[in-house]
């Protein structure tokens, strides 16, 4: 296969991880085989966006074509200042209920108090 080389550097553990998983998957024949597919499969899988390497606090959606254009379209008219913004509101109105968000509230009011009270 003709392609021009990179260098990587990788941790014994990583190494390990791959060597393993190629192991278990006859159809990889070798490192650099599994290095182009993941590389591949991650670019096409986030679209080019940035990702946060620590992945806290970060879920990677897959939106259906309409969808996205609808919230791309919301952002564009100003109603939203991003796509992201639109899927914290939806996750919130799922899973946060008034009742829960005014006992959060509760409780941190109560818990300031309690730390402005030793200080």
């Amino acid at each position: 296969m003709e392609g021009e080389r990179i260098t990587l550097r990788l941790e014994g553990e990583d190494l390990e991880l791959i060597d393993d998983f190629i192991d278990v998957h006859p159809e990889i024949s070798n490192r650099s085989q599994l290095a182009r597919i993941a590389l591949r499969a991650f670019i096409e899988r986030d679209g080019g966006m940035r990702v946060d390497g620590s992945g806290r606090g970060e879920i990677v959606l897959k939106v259906p074509p309409a969808v996205r254009s609808i919230m791309e379209g919301m952002v564009e008219d100003g109603y939203y200042n991003s796509v992201e913004d639109i899927v914290v509101e939806c996750l919130r109105k799922e899973f946060v209920s008034r009742d829960n968000l005014e006992k959060v509230k509760d409780e941190l009011f109560i818990k300031n108090r309690q730390i402005t009270a030793r200080m």
